[in-house]
């Protein structure tokens, strides 16, 4: 029997949506079912084990995790197959009055607002055309990457979208209709992300931050940008400095992979960065960052904040989720546990003098160094993805404390993890690599709409079944080609109608081949004795042809007739 905690765990994932897009273009619905109260059909588990039995010893590994991550969750994919419709980037809007509405950006520049209940869409329209050279081929960036979107925001207070591409265009349109109410160029090209900071008040206006590569973190006002004229270039409210030079007095490098607001009061954004940083940007207090860490030793590519704290998960291209304390807290300092493949993580403490380093104990495994100071603790690490993680997301389940970590990649599995546990709370496997995943509050429509499109379907096809043939013809068609096709038809009815009329037929059939040959056969004659011959042999293979299952077939097609 399950306790308290693992009931609680279990609910917490049933309680939420997971819509995740993939390379071939499709949207999928993910819901966790509740292993507590669902019991597998014995059959079924009976059925898996003997597949299992036939397949090797690695492959039945990977085929036993795939079958039993089945049992524990629900897909629906929404949309065709179609690789130029890859989902790059999606959102989701959700008001107090109104369902959930999910925004998907794709490959070939069209958006495409969908429905959280059905995946019915809503709207489709273009935003950009991917520039292509004079032989067709897509133009690439100095990244070595194609046109597509960086940032998708929709506004539940205006029915507005607003979109951002690597180029520097900044585009709103109406989600009603489609059209394009606004174009600016921000002047920045390679950039890696657009996040708007979210809208307290519906008079605030929409602020909104980005950052790449070669490209400092830069705040705008959306109203201010789409007022400039065209042929001047947009100015920021805000503009981030690059930090002090490294021990050879080289300059850092600027790499802003992605970003986040920060809740509470002011105005704070977290960063990470490329060269595996994370930083902290207050915006009432200077243009350098007030927190400066290092973590492990490759690019940082996604960064979440966790609700109601001051934490933040990043992933990076090894597949790692890694949760930092990026705000004050009373318990400092590093734990025992550290990244794989991490050996140091330190903070620049040019802006915060009053914490200090120093080393570890003598023996330890890496060279890691403790902090002692009011900033940069990790917290925990969340292991197990096979390959590079695309997006992460965290949210706060619904009726209950809990808070579930998501990550998704290459690996094809929908990995989950709570806050406060190592051990993985669920994953599901999707078929397809994902580039990115949003998270709902579960709503009962979602899954009750394709079970009932699949009992309707089902439906359908008992409906033509009955309606159809009872299956006769196809069982006379058998028997016909058992017996040889449409001869046997002959015989068959000459076994029927009896001896006189199937001697006649023969005669008929033997007089007509002789005539054909252009012969006369006399009744004396060799060819004649050859013939009664003949006659006989057929007459012996008339009288054995008949059998029950040719007599059941013919009865049926008199019926019929």
């Amino acid at each position: 029997m399950k306790s308290h905690q693992q009931r609680e765990h279990t609910t917490a994932l049933c309680n939420l949506r997971f819509y995740t897009g993939d390379e071939m273009g499709q949207v999928k619905c993910i819901k966790f079912l509740d292993t507590s109260v669902r019991k597998p059909d014995p059959e079924t588990r009976k059925h898996k084990r003997a597949r299992l039995d036939d397949d090797s010893a690695s492959d039945a590994k990977q085929k036993k995790m795939v079958e039993e991550d089945v049992e524990h969750c629900k897909v629906v994919s929404w949309g065709r197959i179609d690789r130029e419709r890859e989902v790059t980037m999606m959102t989701l809007s959700k008001s107090a009055t109104q369902p959930t509405i999910i925004v998907v950006g794709r490959k070939s520049g069209e958006v495409d607002v969908m429905s959280g209940t059905d995946g019915a869409v809503l709207a489709n329209f273009r935003v950009f055309t991917p520039a292509k050279d004079k032989n067709g081929r897509p133009v690439m960036n100095k990244m070595n990457e194609r046109e597509h979107f960086v940032g998708l925001h929709h506004s539940t207070l205006t029915n507005e979208l607003v979109t951002c591409t690597d180029t520097g265009f900044l585009r709103v349109h109406d989600c009603a209709t489609g059209a394009e109410k606004g174009c600016v160029n921000l002047g920045q090209d390679q950039l890696c992300r657009m996040r708007v900071k979210p809208q307290t008040s519906p008079d605030g206006g929409v602020v909104f931050a980005t950052g790449g590569k070669d490209r400092e973190v830069c705040v705008w006002d959306l109203d201010v940008v789409l007022k400039t004229e065209s042929g001047e270039k947009a100015e920021p409210r805000w503009k981030a400095k690059n930090v002090r030079n490294d021990v050879l007095d080289l300059r850092v490098p600027v790499w802003n992979t992605d970003m986040a607001w920060m809740e509470g009061e002011g105005e704070k954004i977290v960063v990470c960065t490329g060269i595996h940083f994370i930083r902290v940007y207050d915006l009432k207090a200077g243009k350098k960052p007030t927190l400066n860490i290092e973590v492990g030793e490759h690019p940082l590519k996604y960064i979440a904040l966790i609700p109601g704290t001051q934490e933040v998960v990043v992933t990076d291209t090894t597949g790692l989720l890694i949760q930092v304390d990026v705000g004050n807290t009373s318990k400092a300092g590093f734990p025992s546990t550290h990244p794989k493949g991490t050996n140091r993580s330190r903070i620049d403490h040019a802006d915060n003098p009053s914490a200090t380093t120093k080393p570890r104990a003598a023996g330890t495994e890496t060279s890691l160094y403790a902090v002692t100071g009011p900033h940069g603790a990790i917290r925990a690490t969340f292991r197990g993805s096979a390959g590079a993680v695309r997006c992460v997301v965290v949210a706060r389940a619904p009726h209950t404390s809990s808070v579930i970590v998501t990550g998704v990649g290459l690996d094809r599995f929908v990995r989950c993890f709570e806050v406060g546990k190592k051990k993985e709370a669920g994953r599901c496997y999707v078929k397809t690599r994902m580039n990115w995943v949003v998270v709902a509050e579960e709503e009962e429509g979602v899954m009750k709409e394709e079970e009932k499109r699949r009992k309707e379907r089902e439906d359908g096809r008992d409906e033509e079944d009955e309606d159809g043939d009872d299956g006769g013809d196809l069982w006379a068609e058998l028997d016909q080609k058992e017996w040889g096709g449409d001869e046997e038809d002959g015989e068959s009815s000459m076994s029927e109608d009896g001896d006189g009329e199937a001697k006649r037929m023969v005669e008929d059939g033997v007089e007509s081949d002789d005539e054909s040959e252009g012969e006369v056969a006399k009744p004396g004659s060799k060819k004649g004795g050859e013939q009664s011959v003949k006659k006989g042999s057929l007459n012996k293979s008339v009288k054995a042809a008949p059998s029950t299952s040719t007599k059941s077939a013919s009865k049926k097609r008199k019926e019929r007739k």
